[in-house]
This record gives structure tokens, C-alpha cells and sequence, in this order.
């Protein structure tokens, strides 16, 4: 009653007639989204609150007794709290994303994939500058041209698909907890997840592994369901032939060693021999296999390449090449902030672990997944910080019910807010950095920017002090409120950083200056960032391995050239912009051919140098 007494006021204020409404300016807009953002978490806080008010020792104890005996009306209660962090987590990630160039050549790379494959109407074969690309599977490809068609061949356009994939990671993964251990633990579960350090980095980011990961996460709790409550395993199969057309084998191998080793430390290897398990392989199959037939029928040999080049020869050759332990620092930082709660709790998420119960059964289940992917992905001497992200849903699962059971009173209080102030320390030692971070900037700030990175972790770091000797929601709100709100500021902050440290300036240039019988080269460097800005396939000079299987396949096409003197022949007297890397011997070289050399920019990576034969 208390809980809904305090809404009508609110309430009241809603009803009144609007005032004169005078147009915001940037600066207002700015310290608009921020308030709109804390209200947001803080309004989860309540209906978290309010999802657990009422909650008897009974119903506690009910919730204990099965992973799926909570009542209905709680799970349905539980929803909206996670479907609104799913909406949050949706605008944070796109929050300032048409004012961020995409990163050179990984951005790049399956950004133009699918703006080419859009263009050509080739929807079996995705390509670079013309050329085709096939060391990933389609399914990005496929789903990002969709996007770019349907809002634009923008920044928006290529990073959507990641952007919903993980808000749609946030709700699957909250919906999961609040199934299996009650509507609180799924919405901090959603919480952790969304604003985990490398999640949310890479929601933002054109490449595959958010959609990977996501469908991983996906196929591996509809097998948890599938095999604790005998329902279907048939999503379980689509959705990990969904991971593999996303990237490959790796889907099958994460999505079967979990489920084998989880049904051996539980003695149920017999489910293996049901026809039930095995009734959606053929889907499966079909699926997959579709798609592969149907390259190699167009490309002979392509499956050779695939399976023995991108990966056995990955898995054992020295490309990204690190130590066996290379992925545990990672870890660590990429759960941030939330890692010195994860310390915190350790105790209670492996008690959790032990106990013989449905709960105890599932967190078994995360802890598993968990360990397959960290292990799967360390064996290999190539590795990646993006490879460890099918592992983060598992860890939220797991963090978010020892949180939990840690506001019920289950689990210790010291350590935990031990955490907390941890974290507050972090966020003062972040603003004591600040100053050296403005002074290594490449770009200026305006001056309320930096009044706002200096004044809000301030504000959430005596926040947390203030509020981590109590079990409450506030410093979890806290924790979740900065993120969000600090992930938007670095939105505002990068976008001129970012164009300092890409090709936009030069695509800004070109498209000033270019007229229609002009060309432009790609000369050192890999750039697939300016075809897919300039909408059209510049020429490019031979000479990045990722094409050369490509090449094979088809020669190298009307773009791909040997070197500058088959650029002449082809451009003739026409006026040429040249793409370089910022290298001198680069620029000298150009600078000696015949005929008139300008340097038009010159940046920290790259290059543009107009020349006229």
C-alpha cells in the first residue's frame, strides 16, 4: 500500500495541463537524456520492489522447491521489469550511433559485406569490393543488408542487428532467471548483463559475435528447458543452426560440449538415447547444410578452405597468437563493474552450485556453460577478447540470483558491500585519470562534457558509499544508473575521436570534391569503411590476404588491381583520390609519379592524396 501511495502523487501531476513548451537546446537535450536514464533505472528499482512485495515464507520456500513452481501471476509480474530493461538496454546501445563512423576494416568489413550484397541482389554470396567474402557464414550478412534496406545504408542501418541482439540477449537471459529462480533474480539478471562492460561495448560494434553469442545463449536455456521439463528439443536445433550460419561450426561444438557435460555431471547421458533429443537434427542439417552445398556447388573447394584454412589451421597456427591464460584478466575486466560483486558473492554462487535442488541444478547448468566456452576458446594459440562473450549470459544468470539471495538475506553482507565501495573507489580513481585523459585526447571537449564526466561518477561513487551498508536496491540502481548514463556520455565524447581515428574525414573530403569521372583508389591499407560511406566500390590495390581465397574463386574482378601502373591504364587522364595508410614511405612514393601529387589530409592512420596524371 505504501508502494502504490507514493505513485498517486505522480499520478496527480501527470493529469495537469501542459505548460509552454520552449525548444530544448543541445546542452538541455544532453541533461535531459541523463535524468531520463536515472528515472528509468529507478522506476525498475520499484517495480523490482514491487514484484517481491507481499512474498511470504511460503512462496519463498515454493520458489526453492522447483525451478518452475513460482506462481503465474509472479512470473508475469516479473516480465515487465525485464522487458523495460530490454527496451533501456535497446536506446543505450543506440544512443549517438549515426554520429560514431564505423571502426576501419572490422566495422568495415561487414558493413560493406552487406551494403554489396544489398546492391548486387547476390543474397547467397557476400562480397568485398566485388570480390567473394566467405570466411564467415551469411546470416549477419543477410540480416544487416535487410537493416541497412530498411532504415538506410547509415551507421544506424549497419550496427542494428547487433544493437537488438542484445537487447534481445538482455530479456531471454533475464525471462530464463526469472523462470528459474524468481522474478527478482530475473531482473537483476537483466541488469547485469545489460550493463556489463564487454556486453554493452559490443552491442554497439558491426561485427558478429553479439548475434553469435545471443543465439548461443538462446539455444543452450531452450536445451535447459527442453531437457528438465521434456518439452521439444526442435528450437533448441533451429537456434543453434541459426549460431552456426552465424559463425560457424563453433555454435554445434559450444552448444554440445555444454549440453554433454552437463548431463554427465548429472548422470543423465541415457537422454542422449531418446528419440526426442535427436528429432531436430535433421532441421539441423537442413539448415546448415543448405547453404554450405550450395557455395561449394557454385565454388568447388570451398569447404576445404573453410574447415581446414579458417579454422583447423586457426586453431593451431599462430595468428592472434596467445598463452593459454591470455582470456582470465579479460574476464575479469569485461565484467566489469560488476566484477568485485562476482568476488563478493563467489561463496554463495557456489553454495548455490552444490545444492541438490531444481536452483541448484541450474546454476550448474550456467556454471558449465560458463566453463565450456572459457576453455573451448583457450585451447586454440588464436585468440580474441570478443570469443568470450557466449560466456557472459551465464555468468549474469549466476550473479544475478546471488544478488538475489543476497537481498533476501542469504548471503553475506560484509563482502558484498565490501563490492560496492570497491566499485565506488574505482569510479573516483576514473575522474582522477580524467584530466589525463582530456590532456591525451586528440579533440577538445566543450566545458559542460566535462563538467558532466567529472560531476556523475562523482554523484555515483558517494551514492554507493551511502548506500552499500544496507540490502536494497539502491546501490544495485546505482551501479546500473552510471553505466548507462557513462556509456551515453562516451557516445557524446567518441564521435570526434572516432573520426579522428578512422577514414571519415576522408570520405568527408571525397565527397566535397569528387566529381562523376573522377576515381578513387585504395592504395595502401584496407579501408572497406570509404566503399561503404561513398556507396560505391572504389579500385584496390592487390595486397590484403582476406580477398586472395575470393580471387581465386572468381579472379580478382573489376576492382581489385596489381599495382599503380594498372591503375593508370585503367583511369587514363582522369583525376585520381588516393587512400593511403599515413606511412612515409607511402607518401613519398606517391609523391615521385608522374603528373600533379597534393596531400589533401593527413591523419593519425590514414591518408588522402588527389593526383592528376
Amino acid at each position: 500500500m505504501r508502494y502504490q501511495a507514493a505513485l498517486r502523487p505522480g499520478a496527480a501531476k501527470l493529469s495537469e495541463p501542459p505548460r509552454t513548451v520552449k525548444p530544448l537546446d543541445k546542452e538541455s537535450r544532453r541533461r535531459g537524456i541523463v535524468r531520463h536514464l536515472v528515472h528509468g533505472f529507478l522506476a525498475v528499482g520499484a517495480a523490482i520492489r514491487h514484484c517481491s512485495i507481499g512474498v511470504t515464507a511460503a512462496d519463498a520456500a515454493s520458489v526453492d522447491a522447483g525451478p518452475h513452481e513460482s506462481s503465474a501471476r509472479g512470473q508475469s509480474r516479473g516480465v515487465w521489469p525485464i522487458l523495460l530493461l530490454g527496451v533501456m538496454a535497446l536506446g543505450v546501445a543506440l544512443f549517438k550511433t549515426g554520429e560514431l563512423p564505423l571502426i576501419d576494416r572490422d566495422e568495415g568489413r561487414y558493413a560493406e559485406g552487406a551494403r554489396e550484397m544489398l546492391a548486387s541482389g547476390d543474397w547467397l554470396v557476400p562480397r568485398l569490393f566485388g570480390v567473394p567474402y566467405l570466411e564467415k557464414p551469411p546470416l549477419f550478412f543477410w540480416l544487416t543488408a535487410a537493416s541497412c534496406g530498411l532504415v538506410g545504408v547509415s551507421e544506424l542501418g549497419a550496427r542494428l542487428v547487433s544493437a537488438i541482439a542484445a537487447a534481445a540477449g538482455v530479456v531471454l537471459t533475464g525471462l530464463f532467471s526469472c523462470k528459474v529462480f524468481g522474478p527478482r533474480a530475473g531482473a537483476l539478471t537483466a541488469i547485469v548483463l545489460a550493463t556489463s562492460g564487454l556486453y554493452f561495448v559490443l552491442a554497439r560494434v558491426v561485427i558478429t559475435d553479439m548475434l553469435f553469442s545471443v543465439l548461443v545463449a538462446a539455444a543452450l536455456m531452450s536445451w535447459f528447458f527442453a531437457e528438465t521439463e521434456r518439452r521439444s528439443f526442435l528450437p533448441f536445433w533451429l537456434l543453434a543452426a541459426a549460431a552456426t550460419l552465424t559463425k560457424g561450426p563453433a555454435a554445434a561444438a559450444l552448444c554440445g560440449l555444454t549440453g554433454l557435460a552437463y548431463l554427465a555431471a548429472e548422470r543423465k547421458l541415457g537422454c542422449l538415447r531418446t528419440a526426442r533429443f535427436w528429432i531436430g537434427l535433421p532441421a539441423f542439417l537442413a539448415l546448415v547444410l543448405s547453404w554450405f552445398a550450395l557455395v561449394e556447388i557454385r565454388y568447388p573447394g570451398y569447404m576445404y578452405f573453410y574447415v581446414y584454412k579458417e579454422h583447423m589451421l586457426r586453431v593451431a597456427g599462430d595468428e592472434h597468437r596467445e598463452p593459454f591464460l591470455w582470456y582470465l584478466p579479460w574476464v575479469v575486466a569485461g565484467l566489469l563493474p560488476w566484477t568485485p560483486i562476482a568476488v563478493a558473492l563467489a561463496p554463495a554462487i557456489a553454495g548455490r552450485v552444490r545444492e541438490q535442488t531444481a536452483q541448484g541444478r541450474a546454476a550448474r547448468f550456467a556454471a558449465i556453460w560458463a566453463v565450456v566456452v572459457l576453455v573451448f576458446f583457450s585451447v586454440p594459440r588464436g585468440k580474441l577478447v570478443p570469443y568470450l562473450l557466449p560466456m557472459f549470459p551465464a555468468l549474469a544468470i549466476l550473479l544475478g540470483d546471488a544478488l538475489a539471495r543476497w537481498l533476501d538475506g542469504r548471503a553475506s553482507a560484509v563482502a558484498v558491500r565490501r563490492g560496492f565501495r570497491t566499485i565506488a573507489v574505482c569510479l573516483l580513481l576514473g575522474v582522477c585519470a580524467l584530466p589525463l585523459g582530456l590532456r591525451a585526447s586528440p579533440v577538445s571537449s566543450s566545458s559542460s562534457v566535462v563538467f558532466l564526466a567529472f560531476s556523475l561518477p562523482l554523484a555515483a561513487s558517494a551514492a554507493l558509499f551511502a548506500s552499500s551498508g544496507a540490502r536494497s536496491l539502491l546501490p544495485i540502481a546505482v551501479v546500473g544508473g552510471a553505466v548507462a548514463v557513462l556509456q551515453c556520455g562516451a557516445a557524446i565524447v567518441g564521435g570526434p575521436i572516432f573520426r579522428y581515428l578512422t577514414t571519415q574525414p576522408i570520405v568527408d573530403i571525397i565527397r566535397r570534391e569528387i566529381r562523376a569521372d573522377d576515381e578513387v583508389v585504395l592504395y595502401s591499407g584496407y579501408f572497406p569503411n570509404v566503399p561503404f560511406y561513398l556507396q560505391r566500390i572504389p579500385l584496390f590495390v592487390e595486397g590484403n590476404r582476406e580477398l586472395d581465397f575470393g580471387i581465386s574463386l572468381e579472379g580478382p574482378g573489376p576492382a581489385v588491381v596489381k599495382d599503380m601502373a594498372e591503375v593508370e591504364r585503367r583511369v587514363g587522364r582522369r583525376r585520381i583520390f588516393l587512400v593511403l595508410r599515413t606511412r612515409t614511405r607511402d607518401l613519398e612514393r606517391l609523391s615521385r609519379l608522374p603528373g600533379q601529387t597534393r596531400l589533401l589530409y593527413k591523419g593519425r592512420t590514414s591518408s588522402l592524396v588527389e593526383h592528376r596524371p
